[in-house]
Formats: C-alpha cells, structure tokens, sequence
C-alpha cells in the first residue's frame, strides 16, 4: 500500500495543472469494472483512470492548486483517495501521455521528466530492436471515411450473415477436397514460390489492419496512422486504431481487435473457392 505522504510533494503542491481543453472524457466497463478514459483527439493518445483517481483529476483547475484537489478528495473520499505517492505518479503518467495543461516550476518539470525517461528506458528495447520497428507514413482517416459508405455496409448483420455463409462454405470445401488440398501443400514452400507468397502475405496483411480501420471507423473511432512495421526483418503494413479502446462497449472493442481474423477468414474461404 502507498504511504499516505511523500517526501517530493511539496513539489507539486503548489502547481496549477489541469487537463487540456481539448480532451475528452468516456465512461467504460472493462472486465466488470468501471473506469474512465481519457482521450486527446489531436495526439491520438489515450489513458485509463479508475474512478478514484479520476475524482483528484476532475478536481484540478488553473485556479486550484494540486494540494486543493488532494485536500477536497480526502474530504469527500477519506477511504479512496490517493496518497500523495500516487498522485505524484498519476500526474507524471498524464504528463507524459501529453493531457496536461501546466505551467509547471523548474523543479515539478525535473520530477516528471524523470519519470518519463524511466518509462522510456522500461520500454526503450522495443524501438532498439528493429525486428519491430515501426515507421508511420500517413493519416489513412479521411480516405476511410469517404469509402465508408460504400465498405461500411459489410458491417452489419447482412455482412456478418453473408460471412457466416461463405466461412461455413469454405471449410465444407476444404474438408471435402482435404486430401488434394493436403497433397499440393506440401510444396508451397518451394523456392520458386517464396516471392508469390511473400507478396499474398503482405496483401493479406493489408487487408487484415484495414479491417481493423474500416470496424474502427463504423463504430465512431479515428484511425490516423498507417505505415510499415517490420517483423522478424519483413516489412509489413499497420493501422493504429487505439482510438477504439476509448468505445464504451465492449463488444465494439472485441470486434475492432478481431476484424483482422475476422477478414483473414473471409479471405481463406474465397482462395479455397477459387483454389476447388
């Protein structure tokens, strides 16, 4: 458990810091629990808060002082309130997620810088190591937004029938050719096949994320990157669709992180047709 007092809080006692005008705030239910999510439409950066800790940062003003808002949570929350350990940490992690709006003294700035570099050290061996590094390229949202019209109509309870259809298809396909379909497998791998496969892969890599975009999309979030990532030294398209972590449903999450499988299926079903 957190000390209740911390011995750098007189450093961040006294700062007037609030969230930036620009930041929006979503109720969501993750797992049973109840959280808050904090979302910057302009950096695409997002953050989870529980209740509690949301209680301290809806209370922060420019016209407050940080020790203020401590002091009204204790007040009102004598039993959930932060420790001034953990409103150190949770200002730090906001600080560092750009949704703050501060005009922070010399030494308030040097605690959470701190706390910055530490975080990046922590994670510092994932831009180090370069079997998956990323390389954004371009804000795909405009382009999906006016082809959503036209793409957005297989999401729905038609196009989860109609691949409902043709997954159930494929796979009778699939298992009434098995033994043909086995047979030819086994020399797929031939060298003279690599540069075909490589070039399927990446195409069905592409379809995989822009399912991710086009069910982002649909449900009302923001997709503004895409670029190049490699794995294991193969260069590969990406989306970021984090935006969809901020939809209050859960359902509309779990479809956002499942629509590149979702694709990937339908895919396979149309090759086993073309393939029989």
């Amino acid at each position: 458990m957190d000390k209740t007092f911390s011995e750098s809080w007189y450093r961040v006692a006294n700062q007037r810091i609030c969230l930036r005008p620009v930041v929006r705030t979503r109720r969501q239910n993750f797992r049973g629990e109840r959280w808050i999510v904090l979302e910057n439409p302009f950096s695409n950066q997002y953050f989870r808060l529980r209740p509690a800790a949301y209680e301290l940062v809806s209370r922060l003003r420019p016209d407050r002082t940080v020790e203020e808002a401590w002091q009204q949570c204790i007040e009102r929350f004598p039993d959930a309130a932060p420790s001034q350990e953990a409103v150190i940490q949770l200002l730090s992690q906001l600080y560092y997620a750009n949704l703050l709006q501060y005009d922070l003294a010399a030494d308030s700035a040097q605690l959470f810088e701190r706390y910055k570099k530490r975080k990046q050290r922590e994670i510092g061996f994932r831009f180090l190591n370069i079997m998956f590094m990323r390389f954004p390229l371009l804000d795909p949202d405009r382009f999906l937004a006016r082809t959503l019209p036209v793409v957005g109509k297989a999401i729905s309870v038609f196009g989860a029938v109609t691949w409902l259809l043709v997954i159930a298809w494929g796979l009778k396909m699939a298992v009434d050719n098995f033994g043909a379909l086995r047979a030819q497998g086994q020399g797929v791998l031939a060298l003279n096949n690599l540069f075909l496969l490589y070039l399927g892969m990446v195409f069905v890599k592409a379809c995989h994320e822009f399912g991710h975009a086009y069910f982002c999309r649909r449900f009302g979030g923001e997709v503004h990157v895409m670029g190049i990532m490699f794995m294991i030294f193969t260069p590969m398209p990406y989306v970021d669709a984090t935006s969809a972590w901020s939809f209050r449903e859960r359902w509309k999450r779990v479809l956002v992180g499942s629509a590149g499988m979702i694709v990937e299926l339908f895919l396979a079903s149309i090759a086993v047709f073309i393939w029989s």
